[in-house]
């Protein structure tokens, strides 16, 4: 029997049907039986548990049922009041404390479980993870910086850009890993709770890192883990960004919002995802409707944008800021004419200079930028997006469909 373990806060009742999907995914691609235990509170409804039960039950697998707000209700006030900043994270949500508490809700007589999070899709037999052997491990885990063969730069870009909590010196940087796929060896952590109590303490202390179970959990067992191959956790962005578009045996994780879901099906990972969740008992005619609805909506606001973007033009020329390697497409694809100004820059962003001239020129002229960091700059300057600029790249097709991610997962969320 293969054990496998879901944690959800489901406010809006709109978190089941990610759950759901990864749930399917398992069923399809696993021969042996498998056994899920949800980890909820009382944002569980009765509709999405039928729904759980159909699914499980059409697969002749199980679901078990766990309110961790009955069953560990002392315990998970003590450790949502050591970190009380999740009680109001609505990015987060306290649900993502519920996995802490997996060692004290499944049966003694478990010695292992997976733990997944619900943006994921097992593109492969789950055993394969179930049957690797953890020893005296307490966790098996895929490190972040498995995610680039350049594990150096990784870390590098990581380290400026996000993940603060080894560049601090907290963790070695080699060992931090991704919280949202877990081999967890209940026989060690479920004897170790002083452990989480540290890292609960840790996390409270250090408000300026950004994730909440996942920084408990590093630190608290990091450098005592068991590194597991990066096809256990791909992450999809990684994926899409080393144009790894041939689908492969791999446990993929949709995380973050702008990287994660959309609605372009001539992506390979969306494709994977809405064909498993088609075929959920939370696909159905309610869903179709938002579809439509979404795609209405979408359909009236280019037009006002069109609108917009026509009276903006009205009485003015453009000027268009490029880089040298930009430079000729644009010309191309815009029609810039012999009498428009293009500004090419040296580098990859703004002058005071540039900055300056744009402010001055703005009610005469408007701004097409094709630098880094130019809708930005410009905001900061007291510019109006729409108005006085547009950012160029929004305009190119294929950096659009990128852009547009982020309402795909949107309406995603919302179906």
């Amino acid at each position: 029997m293969i054990h496998v373990c879901f944690c959800f806060h489901d406010k809006k009742g709109r978190y089941a049907k990610f759950v759901g999907t990864a749930m399917f995914s398992i069923f399809k691609n696993t021969n042996s039986e498998v056994t899920v235990h949800l980890l909820h509170d009382n944002t569980l409804t009765q509709e999405n548990r039928d729904k759980f039960l159909e699914l499980t039950d059409h697969y002749y697998h199980k679901v078990k049922f766990y309110n961790v707000a009955e069953i560990c209700s002392e315990k998970l006030t003590e450790y949502l009041n050591l970190v009380p900043s999740i009680k109001t994270d609505e990015r987060v949500g306290i649900g993502a404390f519920f996995r802490l508490l997996i060692p004290k809700v499944l049966p003694s007589d478990i010695e292992k479980c997976i733990y997944l999070d619900a943006d994921i899709i097992v593109n492969l037999d789950i055993n394969d993870l179930w049957q690797i052997e953890l020893g005296d491990k307490p966790l098996g885990v895929v490190p972040e910086c498995f995610q680039s063969e350049d594990r150096e730069n990784f870390i590098a870009r990581s380290m400026e850009n996000a993940i603060k909590v080894y560049a601090d010196g907290f963790i070695n940087a080699e060992d931090y890993f991704n919280s949202g796929v877990l081999l967890i060896n209940l026989k060690v952590i479920g004897n170790e709770e002083d452990k989480i109590i540290e890292g609960l303490k840790f996390r409270n202390e250090h408000p300026e890192y950004g994730f909440y179970d996942q920084e408990v959990l590093n630190y608290s067992y990091a450098s005592r883990a068991l590194k597991l191959p990066v096809k256990f956790n791909r992450f999809v962005m990684s994926a899409r960004f080393d144009k790894e578009y041939f689908l492969e045996k791999k446990i993929y994780h949709y995380a973050g919002n702008r990287d994660g879901f959309g609605l372009n099906m001539n992506d390979p990972f969306n494709k994977l995802w809405m064909d498993y969740f088609v075929k959920t008992p939370w696909f159905n005619a309610s869903t179709i409707d938002n579809l439509y609805e979404y795609i209405l909506k979408q359909s009236e606001d280019y037009l006002a944008q069109m609108k917009k973007f026509s009276a903006t033009l009205s009485g003015k020329t453009r000027t268009f800021i490029v880089n040298w390697e930009s430079l000729e497409r644009i010309k191309k694809e815009f029609f810039v004419r012999d009498d428009e100004e293009i500004i090419v820059v040296a580098e990859d962003s703004l002058n005071q200079n540039l900055i300056d001239k744009i402010k001055s020129e703005c009610e005469k002229k408007v701004f097409f930028g094709f630098v880094s960091g130019f809708p930005e700059v410009l905001k900061e300057e007291g510019l109006l997006e729409g108005e006085d600029f547009f950012n160029g790249f929004l305009f190119f097709p294929d950096v659009w469909r990128y852009f547009k991610l982020e309402d795909g997962y949107q309406i995603i969320k919302e179906m």
